[in-house]
């Protein structure tokens, strides 16, 4: 199954606060929706080897 660019697959989504954290975002500190997007969107990668989530 395909990943969306969606905030709550986004790198800087605060999912239990429901916020963008991403400081180049439009809609950074801004309440978002799940099925939200924007330009800023980052994919979440594991630190240690480079892999998805």
């Amino acid at each position: 199954m395909e990943e969306k660019d969606y905030c709550c697959t986004c790198k800087w989504y605060a999912t239990y606060e429901g916020v963008c954290c991403n400081g180049d975002s439009e809609h950074c500190a801004d309440f978002r929706f799940l099925d939200d997007s924007c330009e800023c969107w980052e994919e979440i990668k594991d630190e240690d080897n480079g892999q998805r989530n």
